[in-house]
């Protein structure tokens, strides 16, 4: 991941401020996967309702997110919430899933440990 945040103006402040600006956007990004101020996605957010989050750059083809709502429940994970954003027809989309762990599901797999 590249930020390059542009300059509006070149005094110190300025310069501090978009530095900030930068470092808090990328944190929010690699911990929830929100994006904000991008040139190739949408500004896409959405709030931690669980501790799982699945965050995926996806193209825009037909079943592309079941199939990946379909691993998830295979996975154990019952989907919380869901967001797909993108910015045109033909752009690639962005995809979050909050989930949570089904403790009863998996206790049936065999093999499994519960904690």
């Amino acid at each position: 991941m590249i930020t390059l945040p542009h300059l509006g103006a070149s005094t110190l402040e300025a310069e501090e401020n978009c530095a900030i600006m930068a470092v808090n956007q990328l944190m929010d990004h690699l911990q929830n996967g929100n994006i904000t101020n991008t040139v190739n996605f949408p500004d896409i957010y959405m709030e931690r309702e669980s501790p799982y989050r699945v965050a995926v750059a996806n193209a825009n083809v037909p079943n592309i997110l079941g199939q990946i709502s379909t691993s998830m429940a295979k996975a154990g994970l019952n989907i919380h919430n869901m967001i797909n954003k993108s910015r045109g027809e033909n752009d690639r989309h962005w995809s979050m899933w909050t989930a949570r762990y089904n403790s009863m599901y998996w206790m049936k797999l065999p093999g499994s440990l519960v904690y």
